[in-house]
C-alpha cells in the first residue's frame, strides 16, 4: 500500500495492515552533533531541546499533524505512542 492510498483509511482499515509491515516507512537521521551530546553523557532534555532546535517533532507531534491531514486517526496515534506520556502532550 503506498501513503496516497493509506491517506484517509480508518483506524480500524489500518490496522488490518498493522501485521504486514509499515504502510509507510520514512528515514530517521541524526547529526554528529546530537551524537555527540550523547556520547558525552548530556541529559535527555537538552538533547531533545537540541533535537526540536534543529526540526525534530515528537512522535504525538508527528502523529498529530498526520491527524490533521487525513493520513491517521487519533486512536492510532495513541496506541503507537502510549509509552509517550500522557495524552495531554498531544
Amino acid at each position: 500500500m503506498s501513503s496516497n492510498e493509506a491517506v484517509g483509511l480508518s483506524a480500524a482499515e489500518l490496522a488490518q495492515y498493522r501485521d504486514a509491515g509499515y504502510v509507510i516507512r520514512r528515514g530517521l537521521f541524526d547529526g554528529a552533533d546530537l551524537r555527540a551530546l550523547v556520547s558525552q553523557n548530556t541529559d535527555a532534555k537538552t538533547i531533545k531541546r537540541r533535537a526540536m532546535e534543529k526540526g525534530m517533532h515528537t512522535l504525538r507531534g508527528d502523529g498529530a499533524h498526520k491527524v490533521l491531514t487525513g493520513v491517521t486517526s487519533i486512536a492510532e496515534v495513541l496506541r503507537a505512542t502510549e509509552d509517550e506520556g500522557v495524552v495531554a502532550q498531544i
